[in-house]
């Protein structure tokens, strides 16, 4: 990781990561290799992968934005859109549905939402034991807006070409997605633009 640009981006976040872990953590981010104490081990172990693996698989932990511009023109960088807040990219490949094979009802609160869900439910019962009133949005507005943000950040990331990345039915306007030119009423409003080439 040292000897490479790239690595020494990743590494600063890792380095960064344990260094607030120590400071939190009860084993002070250290991993204890004890053949006589293997509960202690084996805990160790659980609290490391918790308090930094996890922070930095989730994209919780954020890069250092200075050492981006240092890269080679020659690498590709594969974040989160959280992760990507703030910078932009020549070229910008989204995935907006390689999953989404069947317009399955599991799968809506990713791309067309027939319900607020759990996190507006949350927000609701929360928000009656703080100064803030209720929300005045529907829960079910407030998931479009968080999924219209969500694909705004990622679509406006990209300064020369966005490419949008998903099985050709789903690209099609067949699945209903708001980041496929979907809009809250059903509507698709993909049809017949000359600037979109489907592939």
């Amino acid at each position: 990781m040292q000897d490479d640009i790239e690595g020494l981006v990743y590494l600063e976040a890792l380095t960064r990561t344990v260094t607030q872990a120590a400071l939190f953590c009860s084993f002070r981010a250290s991993v204890i290799c004890d053949r006589d104490n293997q509960d202690l081990e084996r805990a160790s172990i659980r609290e490391s992968i918790r308090k930094i693996f996890t922070p930095i698989a989730m994209g919780a932990i954020e890069i250092n934005e200075d050492l981006l511009d240092t890269l080679p023109r020659d690498r590709i960088n594969i974040m989160s859109t959280h992760q990507a807040k703030g910078l932009e990219f020549p070229l910008v490949i989204v995935d907006v549905g390689s999953e989404f094979k069947t317009n399955h009802h599991a799968q809506a609160f990713k791309r067309f939402p027939i319900s607020g869900g759990e996190t507006c439910v949350m927000e609701e019962d929360l928000r009656i034991y703080s100064a803030l009133d209720l929300p005045t949005r529907s829960n079910i507005d407030r998931a479009f807006d968080d999924l219209i943000r969500h694909y705004f950040v990622s679509y406006s990331r990209a300064q020369d070409l966005l490419v949008l990345a998903g099985l050709n039915s789903n690209l099609r306007g067949g699945i209903p997605n708001i980041a496929t030119g979907w809009d809250r009423n059903e509507n698709w409003h993909w049809q017949g633009l000359n600037n979109i080439t489907f592939l």
